[in-house]
């Protein structure tokens, strides 16, 4: 977008051929959208242009905190949806799909361009990958969600059952319930949490100055500024945290996160009593490629737990 009203204008080196294809995938997709699901064009429009604002915001989200709030970009979208006229739960949740899609890979695509700059990938030749990628795995993604229904019916229920639960599901499942039958305090509640959101936002924001380090901070006392940043105002998405996911997954969120930044914390303290300059980033610290190595581990483990138990139910 920048370098769009910088030197797309004014005779620069704008790359017409990326914008054209956008464009024209675009189209295709309120043409389809308004063609087989009857979506109106206005509608599949609001969409398309939600995901030019959650793709730049969720991609900055990633980029510090490692989080993708898409649930929230969701959310957000069927909220504006029905503000807009949108009285059906299968058109919401079609014109919410796309922004949700569009958030989930454009932010992955974005993760994967820094990581591939970093190893000197040619960008062009890496995207065309991704873009291979999503048309195969879109089609294989539906044969595995089918897979696993039938396999554990359990898994089509909305409500959670204690074994499978995922606070997403919740949060989508919820606003969409309610599109058409919206009584008027859940609109007030919808509203008020919005707007306690962006204010938490714009508090932070503007609190918050730069140290000695550059670090944002709302206080030079370190025991200060921690109470201010996690209990006094927390982060939108840390704060609406525990109101969708169980107390013991929230438990475990909060320990790991505690011994990284205490071990961070005694680390970044030594290494600067030595002289060190230490120019690696966070994202590739020992803790943060430790706690990936265990969450890759556990999905390895689980996938394996998961195949053998569909082998059991299908072949007895």
């Amino acid at each position: 977008v920048k370098r769009l009203f910088t030197e797309g204008f004014s005779g620069g080196s704008l790359d017409w051929k990326m914008v054209l294809w956008t464009l024209f995938w675009g189209t295709l997709l309120v043409f389809l959208s308004s063609e087989w699901f009857g979506v109106s064009v206005m509608h599949a429009c609001i969409a398309i242009g939600l995901t030019f604002v959650f793709v730049l915001i969720n991609g900055i989200s990633v980029g510090v905190s490692d989080s993708n709030p898409i649930s929230s970009a969701f959310v957000l979208t069927v909220l504006i949806l029905v503000i807009s006229g949108v009285d059906a739960a299968f058109i919401a949740l079609l014109c919410s799909t796309i922004v949700l899609i569009s958030a989930s890979i454009g932010v992955d695509m974005q993760q994967d361009r820094s990581t591939g700059w970093r190893l000197g990938s040619d960008r062009t030749v890496q995207f065309r990958f991704q873009a291979l990628g999503v048309m195969i795995g879109a089609p294989f993604a539906c044969l595995v969600a089918t897979f696993f229904f039938s396999a554990f019916p359990e898994l089509i229920s909305d409500a959670p059952n204690g074994q499978w639960e995922s606070a997403m599901t919740l949060k989508l499942v919820g606003v969409l319930k309610g599109i058409g039958n919206y009584e008027p305090h859940q609109v007030y509640a919808l509203l008020i949490g919005f707007g306690i959101g962006l204010t938490t936002a714009l508090l932070r924001k503007f609190l918050r100055k730069p140290d000695e380090n550059g670090n944002l901070v709302f206080s030079k006392n370190r025991a200060v500024d921690f109470l201010v940043d996690a209990v006094i105002l927390p982060t939108p998405f840390a704060s609406s945290f525990g109101g969708f996911v169980s107390f013991m997954p929230t438990v475990w969120f909060a320990v790991g996160g505690t011994i990284s930044s205490v071990y961070g914390y005694f680390t970044e303290t030594q290494k600067t009593s030595d002289g060190a300059d230490e120019d690696i980033p966070d994202d590739m610290s020992a803790t943060s490629l430790v706690g990936g190595g265990l969450i890759a581990g556990e999905a390895i483990a689980y996938v394996v737990i998961g195949m053998m138990l569909m082998a059991g139910t299908f072949f007895g």
